[in-house]
């Protein structure tokens, strides 16, 4: 008898450590905001005979992440059915001006809330293939990373479209 409620006490207690810390898990993170920009390449290349090759526009993903602390490791994204690895740069005054609003001209920019920290996430294509996971959501930009040696997915927005202060 004493042996069922130890095991249970037990039980109860992992449980709730468990709800703790997935709630942790999601908690670290407060916004996300994805963006995308079109850019041209600077050299031309030509073809055989000399003449100039249409260059295709490369197109640049970045989400920025408000968070509680500056101590979350990020590692992978999947956007588009493909994974990316996620360069990370903080602000260092919780701040970053990200473009100009394809529409109006507006200047486009990200600021962390007092005690928060704001991290800009490159988004770098990886060449070889990775399994979508679960938590996957098309249109969406799933992105993993870890805090406190725990795991977590979180889900930004279709990024929007801006352009780059240099494309005027």
């Amino acid at each position: 008898m004493i042996r069922k409620r130890l095991r249970k006490a037990a039980l109860f207690i992992l449980l709730i450590t468990a709800f703790y810390s997935c709630a942790q898990q999601k908690s670290v993170v407060k916004k996300l905001s994805s963006f995308s920009m079109e850019k041209l390449p600077g050299t031309i290349m030509k073809n055989e005979k000399g003449d100039p090759v249409p260059a295709k526009p490369i197109t640049l993903v970045l989400v920025f992440a408000e968070t509680k602390s500056n101590e979350v490791l990020w590692d992978t994204a999947w956007f588009e059915h493909k994974a990316w690895k996620l360069i990370p740069a903080i602000a260092e005054k919780g701040l970053f001006e990200v473009g100009l609003q394809k529409m109006n001209d507006e200047k486009v920019v990200i600021k962390a809330d007092s005690g928060f920290f704001l991290y800009q996430l490159y988004l770098e294509p990886i060449d070889r293939s990775f399994a979508l996971p679960a938590q996957y959501e098309e249109g969406k930009i799933l992105l993993k990373g870890r805090y406190r040696n725990h795991v977590f997915y979180r889900k930004a927005e279709t990024p929007r479209q801006i352009r780059a202060f240099d494309a005027m």
